[in-house]
């Protein structure tokens, strides 16, 4: 069935109150995080002030009365957050406007926030009209691919176009929040939501067999598209995530500064963590304490990185199944000499 399309237009000054109430929302998973930095912000509240375009806003209206955006999102946040005093203007040239007495007169207002410009300017923002179009009973498989057209002609990356399209997206972005993400990525890892493919990832590497799986985009791209991960998946995924983070933190807890931070960087890294999903099952599954399991990571990753085998794994083509399955290996083999070199370490059965 064809969308049916309706459009709504509001000022700047209506659409900001609407976000501070929650009117406007930007739940929609599929929509990126703010990652516009002040100066592009700038630039679109001069072309507001100068009465230049600015496109037109999609929307997903929910119940009749919310409207949960799918794109926009960064204009939005620029306009209600200049108007609600957030940020500064910066590099942007003078600009000339007409007083209530109607005179000329030219102002320059970079390093000016809303309320210190001239009246009339805060006027000609709060009164610009901006254009949303919005969908009434739009399914989820049509979401997706309204965000993929909205986004043609636009440099999306291979990730990008894999979240678009991910079906099961609200799963793997719950996932993609978990603490481990949360408080180790850098800012600007997580609102390009590198994380989201590493769920699926992990995902690969815990149920299916180490000889099929290739990160290849011609092979990952179908999995990101397809799969449901069902409740017994998430729940696995989740406890090797805690897993992982509880190794992560007992890592700083028993070793010098310069030693914990080298294997944390490396222990987190998207290669390494997707390796290690295995370990951390088999380290649930037979009740490998975390300090044990911790002194096996600085063994891995201190200095020297697992082996000469599995370094090479990472390093061009390590998508391929060939090394992702070399990884695995040499990863099962330091896990068996480390937990059967003496008795405390001693456990039965194999990591795979």
């Amino acid at each position: 069935m064809a969308l049916q399309r309706a459009n709504i237009s509001w000022t700047a000054k209506q659409v900001t109150k609407m976000v501070n109430n929650g009117a406007l929302v930007f739940d929609n998973v599929i929509q990126r995080s703010y990652v516009w930095e002040v100066a592009r912000k700038s630039n679109l509240i001069h072309s507001m002030i100068e009465g230049y375009p600015i496109p037109p806003f999609y929307a997903r209206r929910v119940d009749g009365k919310k409207y949960d955006f799918l794109d926009g999102k960064q204009r939005m946040n620029a306009i209600q957050g200049y108007i609600n005093g957030a940020y500064a203007l910066t590099g942007i040239p003078e600009v000339t406007y007409t007083d209530a007495e109607g005179n000329e007169k030219t102002a320059y207002i970079g390093g000016m926030k809303f309320d210190e410009l001239p009246e009339e300017l805060q006027d000609a923002i709060k009164d610009y009209s901006l254009t949303i179009y919005y969908y009434d009973n739009i399914t989820p498989e049509q979401v997706r691919t309204l965000f993929a057209k909205l986004n043609n002609g636009k440099p999306l990356s291979t990730k990008e176009k894999n979240i678009a399209y991910c079906t099961d997206i609200k799963t793997v972005s719950e996932l993609g929040n978990h603490p481990l993400f949360m408080e180790t990525f850098t800012e600007k890892a997580k609102e390009s939501r590198k994380q989201l493919p590493i769920v699926m990832k992990i995902w690969l590497m815990l149920n299916e067999e180490i000889e099929d799986i290739s990160f290849a985009s011609k092979d990952f791209n179908p999995v990101m598209t397809d799969t449901i991960i069902s409740d017994e998946e998430k729940n696995d995924i989740i406890a090797v995530l805690n897993k992982a983070y509880d190794i992560y933190n007992e890592i700083g807890e028993n070793n010098p500064v310069s030693i914990t931070k080298e294997v944390r960087r490396k222990m987190i890294s998207e290669t390494h963590l997707v390796s290690l999903a295995p370990f951390f099952k088999w380290a649930i599954d037979n009740d490998i304490n975390d300090k044990l399991a911790s002194d096996f990571m600085v063994e891995l990753f201190y200095k020297n990185l697992v082996s000469d085998e599995y370094a090479e794994a990472c390093k061009n083509g390590s998508a391929k199944n060939a090394n992702i399955t070399i990884r695995h290996k040499e990863i099962e083999k330091k896990c068996n000499e480390f937990f059967r070199e003496d008795n405390e370490h001693e456990v039965s059965d194999d990591v795979a």
